[in-house]
């Protein structure tokens, strides 16, 4: 094959991911939203009860919820490429990473929050925090490879810090998140 059918086809299947990523987002906006008799002004939940709301739920649809969670959120972040999924066990350019952290679904639920404050500035602070406690609900750990680049040089945290790029790999075995910090 020559070069441009390569581009070609690599333009094809871009087209052909944002159109069911666009599919995807429009479902959640529409299973996401509460009729008006139940919206409310002081409706508004806080983080922890968010969380404590998937402990009823059944696993399948924790994990229906997780992604249609994380569509809307890749879909809605101020600038492109900063929140995106990939299928599972992609080769990201940015890695090897230069350290491996593992974190809780509370941990990770922390970090979203932290996340989407700075790169979802356009959602509601409720819509950011229902998203993003559906969005841990996946799992109940999360490997996160943390990928510096130049910094490497630095002595790296217990914790996970928040900067750098994230790949968590392999949620559920179908999808790798990449979040640039």
């Amino acid at each position: 094959m020559q070069p441009q059918t390569y581009h070609r086809l690599y333009v094809s299947v871009k087209v052909g991911v944002i159109l069911i990523l666009f599919l995807f987002g429009s479902i959640s906006i529409s299973s996401c939203t509460r009729s008006n008799k139940q919206q409310d002004a002081g409706d508004k939940k806080s983080l922890e009860d968010l969380a404590a709301e998937s402990e009823s739920r059944s696993t399948k649809e924790n994990q229906e919820l997780a992604f249609e969670a994380l569509n809307f959120l890749q879909l809605n972040t101020d600038e492109e490429n900063h929140l995106y999924s990939t299928f599972a066990g992609v080769d990201h350019p940015f890695l090897p990473a230069d350290t491996i952290y593992s974190l809780s679904d509370t941990e990770l639920l922390t970090a979203l929050e932290k996340f989407t404050f700075k790169n979802c500035r356009r959602l509601t602070e409720e819509k950011r925090l229902e998203m993003i406690s559906n969005a841990v609900k996946a799992q109940e750990e999360y490997r996160v490879l943390l990928c510096l680049d130049y910094r490497s040089a630095l002595p790296l945290p217990q914790e996970a810090p928040h900067m750098g790029t994230w790949v968590i790999p392999n949620i559920l075995g179908s999808r790798d998140i990449v979040m640039v910090w």
